[in-house]
């Protein structure tokens, strides 16, 4: 660390603190390419970094530290797949690569593989990286795999070599734990059907397999915490049962406090008792695959963490990240929040990020949680804007008549059915969200069987049903704060539902990471 990185560091917090994003990326990228082994800046540069876009280069310093930064596995890279996005959206060769890998034939294909004319997208370590431990998030670069993995898998079902598996051996490893990772998202042609079952008698027949098609992970036993007897709980079980989501790698790390500590430093305008300095018990309610849970079991301790879901599937993912990552341990079982009370326990803190919207009457399960939270307790919720889904809901609506069917080949289908709409039609947006690029997510995102969506009056009226009330949001983006401040100076706290409903009038994509909030009893 210099004194010079670490001013260009506290440079990059004060803008990002202002809402000021180009000076944060500014100051956190000089302070990394200054000391690229600071942990401090390396997390800083990836969340930025994550959220950005538009950019046409980075300087060489910061790639080289970049590429880095993809290789320490314990951070979380998926911001990496933007940097990789728009670097290959500006770079001269793109529509090269392109225009060979998709339209030249197997043998044209396979003299500029040999000759050299990939050899630069094929040797990028920040772009292997970013294939083997997180989500590829550009079109273009989909394009080019899936051009190259058909033209790997017929080689090889017909005793052709091709240089793929030979000189670019850890490439192709890189293709094939990238077509995993988005669960096998990427369309298959009819051609390319019919060769798979020709591919098993060679060890190149078995490494192309593994770009095609992987083996379900087990699902392992539960306790049974609450009983799960609504019928809108059994079907979103059944689904989950099928597309656990979202399938995530790493967290940023965080520094550890107590619960009063973590809550005095976010709303110290809020009374915390001292008790919350010792141990404290939380809730992750319809955990999911547990990324919630483990951010609580990262950023809090000392806590004793229980974790409900109604999908052993989604709650074996769960498990296996807390014993992968080393996290504290935590009880783990199945239930529904709309039976809490079987669980004949009160808790301080109780996060439920995204599930609330798939239940039959979300004001229900919001109230059942409350009965569960201590009356000085803490609640973290989440849950859809109505008017950021806007292009999610055309596309439920867009599904709806198109009548695919809801399995795996169906999802496929939807993905090339979005993509190929015109750039015009409201449904198309889906193809710039993140969910667009995993089979789980994109179910997630439009084949759902319960969604609901809220605005910031109907949180209002829920909260006050439930006998809640705000805290505060929190945004990924700070800018969403200052633009707020200066609208409504009179609201310091931000905190007036009302007030939000205009604002978020006026800019309707400002929640498109949901609703993510804060809420505790009234009279507290």
């Amino acid at each position: 660390m210099t004194i010079e990185a670490e001013q260009e560091y506290a440079r990059g917090r004060q803008a990002h603190a202002a809402g000021d994003h180009g000076g944060a990326l500014s100051g956190f990228l000089m302070a990394l390419a200054l000391a690229p082994d600071q942990r401090r800046y390396r997390v800083a540069a990836l969340n930025i970094l994550g959220s950005t876009a538009g950019y046409t280069k980075l300087p060489e310093s910061v790639l080289d530290a970049l590429t880095d930064c993809a290789k320490d596995p314990s951070l979380d890279v998926q911001p990496l797949a933007m940097v990789v996005r728009n670097l290959l959206a500006h770079h001269s060769r793109r529509e090269m690569w392109l225009n060979t890998a998709i339209q030249a034939a197997p043998d044209q294909l396979e003299a500029a593989l040999a000759g050299g004319t990939f050899d630069e997208l094929l040797a990028d370590s920040l772009v292997q990286s970013v294939l083997m431990r997180a989500v590829n998030i550009s079109l273009h670069l989909e394009d080019i795999l899936t051009a190259l993995r058909r033209h790997t898998g017929l080689a090889a079902a017909e005793g052709r070599a091709t240089c793929l598996l030979t000189s670019h051996s850890a490439f192709f490893d890189a293709l094939c734990a990238q077509a995993k990772r988005t669960e096998f998202a990427w369309p298959v042609s009819n051609e390319e059907f019919a060769i798979l079952n020709r591919l098993c008698d060679s060890s190149a027949g078995r490494r192309v397999l593994d770009a095609y098609e992987g083996t379900p992970e087990p699902v392992l036993d539960f306790p049974d915490l609450t009983p799960v007897d609504d019928t809108v709980s059994k079907r979103v079980q059944s689904q989950y049962a099928c597309y656990p989501y979202p399938r995530w790698e790493q967290l940023a790390p965080v520094e550890s406090r107590t619960y009063a500590s973590f809550m005095r430093m976010r709303f110290p305008h809020e009374a915390i008792s001292d008790r919350f300095e010792n141990e404290v018990q939380a809730l992750s309610a319809g955990c999911g695959t547990g990324r919630g849970a483990a951010a609580l079991a990262m950023s809090i301790s000392p806590l004793t963490l229980t974790a409900i879901d109604l999908s052993p599937a989604s709650l074996s993912f769960a498990k296996r990240k807390f014993e992968n990552l080393g996290l504290p341990s935590a009880r783990f079982g199945i239930g529904d929040i709309l039976n809490l009370d079987a669980l004949d326990q009160t808790f301080d803190l109780i996060e439920c990020s995204g599930v609330l919207h798939h239940m039959a009457d979300p004001a229900a399960g919001l109230r059942a949680l409350t009965t569960v939270l201590r009356a000085d307790g803490i609640m973290r919720i989440a849950l859809y804007s109505e008017r950021a889904r806007a292009s999610v809901v055309a596309a439920r609506r867009w599904l709806s008549d198109l009548k695919v069917s809801d399995t795996p080949d169906g999802v496929r289908q939807a993905r090339s059915a979005l993509r190929a709409l015109p750039v015009t039609h409201p449904a198309r947006g889906v193809i710039d969200k993140p969910e667009y690029f995993i089979l789980s997510g994109l179910h997630d995102l439009i084949f759902n069987i319960q969604e609901h969506r809220f605005t910031p009056r109907q949180l209002k009226v829920m909260l006050d049903g439930a006998g809640l009330r705000l805290l505060g949001f929190d945004h990924a983006n700070p800018a969403v704060a200052s633009a707020y401040a200066k609208a409504h100076p009179n609201d310091p706290e931000q905190v007036n539902l009302d007030k939000w409903e205009v604002f978020e009038q006026n800019h309707p994509d400002v929640f498109a990471e949901m609703f993510q909030f804060w809420v505790r009893p009234h009279g507290v």
